[in-house]
């Protein structure tokens, strides 16, 4: 399953931050892994923690994200933008710019964040049972935005 945290790795946390706490606690953000057949969502209650949720087929998408949304009272869309490696546009990412035109009747801002190797990360945590990996992509790009 996941990697155990120790009380002492919390403990470097709350050390690297004590300056700036006001920036520890974020708002509850939504990641979301866009493919042609298939879709991962995670989700980050504060802005620290990230939590891969789960795995749906593209059509069942909309309806996946308006449950999480209102389940877990998000307040910001992460996308995952997959971008060329020398930072130019594709037809994957015109498909996703009219795809996500759709999530503008949720009200929320809808931030695209470089997806590269996203895919990759999530299926080195992949489990044995786990038929996709999806949701552990939706999870390293909300890491990699909460990086910045």
């Amino acid at each position: 399953m996941g990697q155990k945290i120790y009380p002492k790795h919390l403990q470097d946390l709350q050390a690297r931050h004590h300056h700036c706490k006001e920036k520890l606690v974020g708002e509850p953000l939504l990641g979301v892994d866009y493919g042609s057949k298939f879709c991962g969502l995670a989700f980050s209650p504060d802005g620290i923690c990230v939590f891969a949720l789960s795995v749906m087929s593209t059509a069942d998408l909309l309806s996946a994200m308006e449950s999480v949304i209102a389940e877990k009272s998000i307040k910001k869309i992460v996308v995952g933008w997959p971008i060329s490696p020398n930072n130019q546009e594709n037809a994957v990412c015109k498909t996703i710019r009219q795809e996500v035109k759709k999530w503008e009747r949720f009200g929320l801002p809808i931030v695209f964040q470089d997806e590269k190797y996203s895919t990759q990360e999530g299926l080195r945590f992949k489990t044995k049972k786990e038929k996709r990996a999806d949701h552990l992509a939706a999870a390293k790009i909300l890491e990699y935005f909460l990086e910045k």
